[in-house]
């Protein structure tokens, strides 16, 4: 069957680190080395019954199995992760091990932990030696809790996520940023307003634009605006003053 010949098995030695506690099992947190199994293709069977994919292949000792379709091993092994706030701030540090082909990582940021939005991206050194620290700042955190992960993103394509940080801002969000803006400005909005509209109005409360809110960070382009004072209109009413340079 078409595919068969691309499968391959991941094979991560060890127990992994979080697995206990968080359930999560991903690559990076086992601590060994991978290797690459390539089944036989009779030992890839579609179980009809179950309607399932079945793959039997042999193995020594505890390890995490995972289901690729490069040679090359899922993105990097994350050694570290942390949120904290800072002020008006949240700071994210984490550190890698084992960068091969790594390419970027996208940093995603939800209220609830089921809707996600990406609020920045930091491409990869892409290091297969030593220990490599990176540091993202979110100048826009919503209040209450925070939640963060990282889509560690490889030069194919394949990716996997890394556990859950939190970090509480417990101050008043900066819901335009930034103000005066030459180009893009982005809204911080609560997820209740996903999927709603915000309106722009120029500074004689004639409506000049309308743009779907979809995320709970997004930007507006404002390149073909021209200069002046705008207001910022949401859904639940709340106006924002807007300077455009």
């Amino acid at each position: 069957m078409n595919g068969i010949e691309n499968l391959i098995i991941e094979k991560r030695s060890g127990q992994s680190s979080n697995g206990a506690e968080n359930a999560t099992g991903l690559p990076s947190t086992y601590p060994g080395t991978y290797v690459n199994i390539d089944p036989e293709n009779h030992d890839v069977i579609w179980n009809a019954a179950q309607n399932r994919w079945e793959v039997t292949f042999d193995v020594e000792g505890f390890s995490g199995f995972f289901v690729k379709t490069s040679e090359y091993s899922l993105p990097v092994r994350l050694s570290s992760f942390h949120a904290r706030n800072v002020e008006s701030k949240n700071y994210l540090k984490w550190s890698t091990v084992e960068e091969q082909n790594s390419k970027h990582f996208d940093i995603q940021r939800s209220g609830d932990g089921k809707n996600w939005s990406v609020i920045g991206s930091v491409a990869a050194l892409n290091l297969n030696t030593g220990s490599h620290e990176y540091i993202f700042t979110d100048p826009m955190p919503m209040p209450g809790n925070n939640l963060y992960r990282l889509k560690m993103v490889d030069l194919d394509g394949t990716f996997t996520f890394s556990s859950i940080e939190s970090a509480k801002f417990l101050g008043e969000p900066m819901m335009l940023y930034p103000n005066p803006v030459i180009t893009n400005v982005h809204l911080n909005l609560p997820a209740h307003l996903i999927g709603s509209k915000v309106t722009l109005l120029n500074a004689t409360g004639l409506t000049v634009g309308q743009f779907s809110v979809t995320s709970e960070n997004f930007k507006i382009d404002l390149r073909h605006y021209s200069p002046g004072i705008y207001l910022v209109k949401t859904l639940d009413g709340l106006v924002y003053r807007l300077v455009k340079q």
